[in-house]
């Protein structure tokens, strides 16, 4: 994070105070979307699919538009406000998410950590799409059935899964 404040963040601030009470609330969050959550995405080694709530989460970080508005003390706009109201609306994260070694062990934030990657899309998805037998993008349902060994697949059953024969570590670059 220093690396996107010290590099990322004086380019991406210029001017701002200038146009910030023009930008729309949509802009504003193409701004979010673009900016912070894709780097943090890239940063923690997950798809650029990911949801980005759940970037946040891993990453303890705040939204890049409400750090904007503090660093470079802006006034509250209503399309700010608006924003951030999508944005905090979007919390919808399943609780078994907190259970995971990405949040229960934050060993994987040290520098050059070599399975970051590995401990992260485990969180994000489980590879949940590597053993289901639903072969197109979904939510883990009831219905979902792991495709080795037949049993119930939710979206952490790679943890339980007796016939699961790859590591996690060659699940994730695969």
């Amino acid at each position: 994070m220093q690396l996107f404040r010290l590099k990322v963040v004086p380019t991406l601030t210029y001017g701002m105070e200038l146009i910030w009470e023009y930008l729309m609330c949509k802009q504003l969050l193409e701004l979010e979307k673009k900016m912070k959550a894709r780097y943090l995405k890239r940063v923690l080694g997950v798809s650029q699919h990911t949801r980005s709530r759940l970037v946040y989460e891993l990453s303890k970080e705040t939204f890049f538009v409400k750090d904007l508005k503090t660093s470079l003390m802006l006034p509250t706009t209503t399309a700010y406000k608006d924003a951030l109201r999508e944005l905090n609306n979007k919390k919808d994260i399943w609780e078994d998410f907190y259970m995971t070694e990405a949040m229960t062990n934050r060993i994987w934030t040290e520098t050059n950590y070599q399975l970051r990657h590995v401990i992260n899309r485990r969180a994000v998805h489980g590879f949940h799409l590597k053993f289901c037998s639903e072969a197109r993008f979904h939510e883990p349902s009831d219905e979902c059935r792991c495709k080795l060994c037949s049993a119930p697949c939710d979206r952490y059953h790679i943890t339980e899964c007796t016939a699961r024969m790859l590591s996690m570590t060659k699940l994730a670059t695969e």
